[in-house]
C-alpha cells in the first residue's frame, strides 16, 4: 500500500495554520496544501525548490503583487523575512523594487519552512470505516505516541458505541474480540 501525504495535513500537525500566521507562510501553505506527495521529504524538495518568479506560488500579475505589497501585515512580514535572511547570512540582500524585496521574502520563507517541514518526525493513522472504505480518514502526528493514543482512543470508541447498541451486555472475553475486530480499520505508520 502506498501512502500519500497531503501537505495539508503536514502544516496541521505542525500547527502553522491559524489566525496569527505570517501572510506569506499562510499563502505558501495555501498554495500547497491540496498537494499530495509520496513523502514528507518530497513535500520539503517542493518548498526548497519553489521560486516565485517562476511561478510557483501564483503571484505572477502586477495587481496581485501591488495587492500584496499594499497590505501592512505583507509588508511587516516582508521585512521580518528580510531580516530573517540577513541574520541567518550575515549578507544583506539588494533590492531594487519592492516586488523584488516580495520575490525574496517569498522564496526565504518557503526555504524556512522546508526546514520546519524537514525537522520533525510524522507519523500517519488511516481510520477506514470498514475494511472496503476507499476513502479512509487520515490524521498526522508529530509524535508516536499521539498517534498510537489516538488508535487506542478510536479503537475503544468504537468498541464502546456497539456494546452501548446492544440489547446484551458483553464479557471481557466479547469486549476484547471486538477490540480485535476494529483493530485492522486503523493502521499506523511512519512517513
Amino acid at each position: 500500500m502506498t501512502t500519500n501525504v497531503k501537505a495539508e495535513l503536514v502544516f496541521e500537525a505542525l500547527g502553522l495554520r491559524t489566525e496569527d500566521q505570517c501572510p506569506i507562510q499562510s499563502h505558501i501553505c495555501d498554495m500547497v496544501e491540496d498537494n499530495e506527495y509520496n513523502d514528507v521529504k518530497s513535500l520539503v524538495a517542493d518548498l526548497q525548490q519553489a521560486h516565485w518568479a517562476a511561478g510557483s506560488f501564483n503571484l505572477i500579475y502586477n495587481w496581485e503583487i501591488e495587492n500584496c505589497l499594499n497590505r501592512p501585515e505583507w509588508r511587516e512580514a516582508i521585512d521580518k523575512a528580510l531580516d530573517a535572511y540577513q541574520d541567518a547570512t550575515g549578507e544583506t540582500f539588494g533590492i531594487n523594487t519592492l516586488s523584488d524585496a516580495l520575490t525574496m521574502a517569498l522564496d526565504w520563507v518557503s526555504n524556512d519552512l522546508s526546514y520546519l517541514v524537514d525537522s520533525v518526525r510524522y507519523w500517519l493513522v488511516t481510520e477506514s470505516a470498514d475494511s472496503l472504505d476507499p476513502t479512509p480518514d487520515q490524521y498526522l502526528f508529530t509524535t508516536e505516541q499521539e498517534a498510537l493514543d489516538y488508535v487506542s482512543e478510536g479503537i475503544q470508541t468504537r468498541v464502546d458505541y456497539i456494546v452501548q447498541h446492544s440489547p446484551q451486555s458483553a464479557s471481557e472475553d466479547e469486549l476484547e474480540a471486538l477490540r480485535e475486530q476494529e483493530a485492522p480499520l486503523f493502521t499506523l505508520t511512519e512517513v
